[in-house]
């Protein structure tokens, strides 16, 4: 976990190994790298809360970026308000239809396999 987020889920927190990034914030004596996010329940109160956090937004038209997997960023997810800009650029292609965030009974996002 990086210090660089504002929230994160109580999943993935529970994930974290703190002590490696101690030892790696120690050694490289920058400890921005370990402050603790906002640590809530599941996806869609983090979801809820970023977008809350985001001020003077039009709450209509949320602009979104699902990433699954920071590693290949290949393809992603955007939300709805961010498809007229996609369709513009000739470097994105879009692959399909918009839809809804679906959550399972826990409160967490389905994948997108899913869906």
């Amino acid at each position: 976990m990086s210090g660089v987020s504002d929230v994160c889920t109580k999943r993935l927190f529970d994930k974290c190994n703190l002590e490696e990034s101690y030892v790696n914030a120690v050694t490289s004596t920058i400890f921005d790298t370990v402050k603790i996010p906002m640590i809530l329940k599941n996806d869609y109160y983090a979801i809820a809360a970023c977008i809350r956090g985001c001020v003077e937004i039009d709450r209509t038209k949320v602009r979104m970026v699902r990433i699954h997997n920071t590693v290949d960023v290949y393809e992603i997810e955007i939300s709805e308000s961010m498809l007229e800009e996609a369709n513009a650029n000739p470097e994105i292609e879009v692959l399909g239809e918009p839809y809804e965030l679906s959550f399972n009974e826990e409160g967490n996002l389905w994948s997108n396999q899913e869906n």
